[in-house]
C-alpha cells in the first residue's frame, strides 16, 4: 500500500488511479494521519441496491416536485448540486498548498 499527502495526490491523481487499476491500494494522508483510501470498486458495489436512504431521498424529491415551488430545471439543478469546494466548511486549504 502506498501513503501520499493530499497535495501529492492532487497533483498525480492519474498516477495513482493507474496504481489502482493495477491492484494497488492507496492511502491518502493529511499532516502525516490517514484521512481516506483509494481502493478498486468491487463489482456488487457497482451493482447495488437502492439503500433506505436512496429511497427516502428519491420519495423526498419527488414531493417536492409535487410542491411545485416554482423552481425552474436550472434553480433545481444548482439547489441540489452543490459542488463539495463551494460548501462552506468542506474546504481544507492544506489540500491546495504547493
Amino acid at each position: 500500500m502506498q501513503s501520499v499527502s493530499v497535495a501529492v495526490a492532487k497533483d498525480r491523481l492519474p498516477y495513482y488511479l493507474h496504481l489502482v487499476e493495477q491492484g494497488e491500494v492507496v492511502q491518502i494522508t493529511r499532516h502525516g494521519k490517514p484521512i481516506a483510501m483509494i481502493t478498486q470498486i468491487d463489482d456488487d458495489i457497482q451493482k447495488h441496491e437502492p439503500t433506505n436512504f436512496d429511497i427516502a431521498y428519491a420519495a423526498y424529491r419527488k414531493q417536492l416536485e409535487e410542491d411545485d415551488l416554482g423552481l425552474t430545471d436550472e434553480e433545481w439543478d444548482e439547489y441540489f448540486n452543490i459542488p463539495r469546494e463551494m460548501q462552506i466548511g468542506l474546504r481544507h486549504e492544506e489540500d491546495f498548498e504547493e
